[in-house]
């Protein structure tokens, strides 16, 4: 694996299981369940290790904090999805927005062209 750059730095996957259960508090075996069931998909080694990112440890503590909530594992399939669905309705809303500025810019100096 190359060293990362800093945009891609919290998508580095360089923690192993061993060390992500002990940040989040999970056994290693129940970790491996969420993988199992696909709410988390760990970069593997050349070697076939898992290997976490700082993101995946992002998800893991989120799926935690459902699960300390008493939410289930389908439950937090489906507010996971929804959660990445809402992530990418908001990123196309921006691109929306920011087409529709660059337009209204772009009619204004027609206007102004217009009155000249």
């Amino acid at each position: 694996m190359s060293t990362p750059s800093n945009a891609d730095e919290r998508h580095y996957p360089k923690y192993t299981i061993t060390i992500i259960a002990e940040l989040t508090g999970f056994h290693p075996q129940q970790i491996r369940r969420f993988e199992k069931s696909g709410l988390i998909a760990p970069a593997r080694s050349l070697k076939g290790t898992r290997r976490y990112s700082d993101e995946d440890l992002v998800l893991l503590r989120e799926i935690i904090a459902l699960c300390d909530a008493g939410v289930n594992q389908a439950g937090i399939d489906i507010i996971l999805q929804l959660r990445h669905d809402m992530f990418v309705l908001h990123e196309q809303l921006a691109m929306a927005e920011d087409r529709a500025r660059a337009s209204e810019m772009q009619l204004q100096m027609l206007l102004q062209k217009l009155q000249l």
